[in-house]
């Protein structure tokens, strides 16, 4: 009977990642051990705030599936870049089309996510492995990816995101846009950018 269960499990966890996204979904060997109960019920006030791309909604996730321990941890680090993004925002760091993007790119991450906040058990790793996913397919859904062959506008709009996300620098851009999907012209157009920025002489790129 176990195996049956586990079995459905793996199938259903597949099912929702496939249909949620545009990703193929490669399902991880399955343990209850690791398996989260809710430390918190779920709230209107927390479902309001996934609706609206509230940063306080990954607070509502890591509070009812605690995953501060784990090596697999993602809430905390959704909660931080999603403030970045705020003060990027207030500070009139970005265009008002960086804006517009980011803001659209955030209320599709924490829809997605609310499916995940309201489940009645969950891992921190299928939460991490999901949320990166999401937020690849909305992120690049809203056309941040093309950022990256528009104005030099456009490009330290993107760069300010990246670095936002917790991946600063030429390396940690580059990983980003791997993660996010971007196409591999889109990402030697922005690191060449970049690299005329950070090391050209005195050339405004």
């Amino acid at each position: 009977m176990a195996d049956v269960v586990s079995f459905l499990t793996r199938a259903i966890l597949l099912a929702i990642c496939i249909h949620l996204t545009s990703s193929a979904c490669i399902p991880q060997p399955f343990s209850y051990m690791d398996l989260l109960t809710p430390t918190s019920n779920v709230t209107q006030e927390c479902l309001e705030m996934g609706e609206t791309g509230d940063c306080g909604f990954f607070k509502c996730l890591g509070e009812r599936f605690d995953c501060q321990s784990s090596e697999y941890e993602y809430a905390n680090h959704g909660y931080v870049s999603c403030e970045k993004f705020k003060a990027l925002k207030a500070g009139d760091k970005f265009t008002e089309k960086a804006t517009e993007l980011v803001s659209h790119s955030m209320v599709c991450l924490t829809e997605h996510l609310k499916k995940l906040y309201m489940a009645g058990t969950n891992k921190c790793e299928y939460i991490k492995q999901y949320a990166f996913l999401v937020t690849s397919d909305c992120f690049k859904g809203n056309g941040f990816c093309d950022m990256a062959s528009g104005t030099a506008s456009d490009k330290r709009d993107m760069k300010h995101a990246l670095d936002a996300f917790g991946y600063p620098g030429p390396i940690g851009n580059f990983e980003m846009l791997r993660a996010l999907r971007c196409s591999k012209d889109q990402v030697s157009v922005y690191l060449h950018w970049l690299n005329v920025l950070l090391y050209g002489d005195n050339e405004e790129p």
